[in-house]
């Protein structure tokens, strides 16, 4: 029982110290030209499984895809788009413990920029919150760091993107990224 509280500690310090090192330096994007669509597939598919509800529990959470098929590629490091995107899902799957609605979309903005939402249906992140939310150690969960979202902000800033976040209109939360297209 110590033991395996010391080794879940243990695995917390170096998550912690990663992030701590991925803030500070942030290690050069090796941008080659990506599909979205085919990173945020495989991005969903991973993190789902890992939910803390079950696909059959009365708290389900239920995943809605829509994303475009004529989406042009974008110059990206695929490592870190996946990253970014992982840490958006599964903070979207902890705002809703009782279950809900998860939205994934992609869309060409003005033929030069490429949108991505994630848009959940969780309890919402008040106006105060959003304006800290890309702080570093600025955190709302009582065992996070507060660097997720901060290392976030700054990977798809070294992509040449943006990212924001805003309420749901159907209660929730949007984050929603612009990256450029790769023949802009």
């Amino acid at each position: 029982m110590v033991l395996s509280a010391v080794m879940d500690e243990t695995k917390r310090i170096e998550a912690l110290m990663k992030s701590l090192l991925d803030f500070a330096k942030p290690p050069r994007p090796h941008a080659i030209p990506v599909d979205i669509n085919s990173i945020l597939e495989s991005t969903v598919a991973f993190s789902l499984p890992y939910s803390s509800v079950t696909p059959k529990s009365p708290g389900s959470i239920r995943t809605v895809s829509n994303l475009d098929p004529n989406l042009p590629p974008t110059l990206a490091d695929p490592g870190q788009m996946q990253q970014v995107f992982l840490n958006l899902l599964m903070n979207a799957l902890d705002a809703m413990p009782e279950g809900g609605t998860l939205t994934v979309s992609t869309a060409v903005e003005g033929g030069r920029r490429i949108q991505i939402e994630i848009r959940d249906t969780g309890k919402g992140i008040d106006e105060e919150t959003r304006e800290k939310i890309f702080r570093p150690f600025f955190t709302t969960k009582h065992k996070g760091t507060g660097l997720g979202l901060a290392v976030s902000k700054r990977f798809v800033e070294m992509q040449g993107g943006s990212i924001s976040v805003e309420g749901n209109t159907g209660g929730g939360t949007v984050f929603r990224i612009l990256l450029p297209a790769a023949d802009a």
